[in-house]
């Protein structure tokens, strides 16, 4: 089975069109969403959304989509102009987009592969940008291949059985059955990043729309 990683969209149509162009022709069997489907850079958030639930079989909540939801406070954005963006997107979504937004789930599971957006330490909030992040986050991990978004940047960090190996630049690798591993795809955001995930042959590689 090959599997596309898709994360932190933030209602970029332009942007997820190419990224899902791109998969159309590489003969993936599904996608999967790690969450921040909407949230602050949108243009077009409702269309996002409908192009998600429609090709996506596996989503998860990011703390932008619990912001437009009205399930994380807004109180958390120290800005006017960043709230009142949210207060909009919430606006031009329907009531039914915004209860199936409501109702993804902050962590999930597949192919026993586990998956946040943000990381095991908090699914919607956490972060993973340092080799001691991905340490705690790896020791929380049960599953040997995990998957976050949040920092928009490519990652592959790995427990090696007495260190942590930290890649911020991955291109393609290899997932050794004796290692632990989390990954992160980079954002569909501005820079159209997506990870193609191999589950037959054990291979992680990382794509630009």
């Amino acid at each position: 089975m090959r599997v596309a990683v898709i994360a932190d969209i933030h209602g970029d149509l332009d942007a997820l069109q190419r990224v899902v162009a791109a998969i159309d022709g590489a003969s993936i069997d599904q996608i999967w969403c790690l969450g921040d489907i909407v949230g602050l850079g949108a243009t077009a958030p409702a269309e996002v959304v409908d192009l998600v639930r429609d090709r996506c079989g596996v989503a998860l909540a990011g703390n932008h989509d619990r912001w437009v939801t009205g399930q994380l406070s807004l109180s958390m954005l120290p800005l006017p102009r960043q709230r009142a963006q949210l207060q909009w997107q919430h606006g031009v979504l329907s009531n039914d987009q915004l209860t199936w937004l409501a109702a993804l789930p902050a962590q999930g599971r597949a192919h026993d592969i586990e998956l946040w957006h943000g990381s095991g330490q908090d699914p919607i909030t956490g972060w993973i940008s340092s080799p001691e992040d991905a340490a705690d986050h790896l020791a929380r991990q049960q599953a040997r291949i995990g998957l976050v978004g949040h920092t928009h940047r490519p990652l592959i960090a790995e427990h090696n059985g007495t260190t942590i190996e930290y890649d911020e630049h991955p291109d393609s690798h290899d997932l050794a059955d004796d290692r632990r591993a989390v990954l992160n795809p980079g954002a569909v955001l501005g820079s159209r990043r997506w990870l193609e995930l191999d589950l037959a042959a054990g291979n992680a590689t990382w794509h630009t729309a």
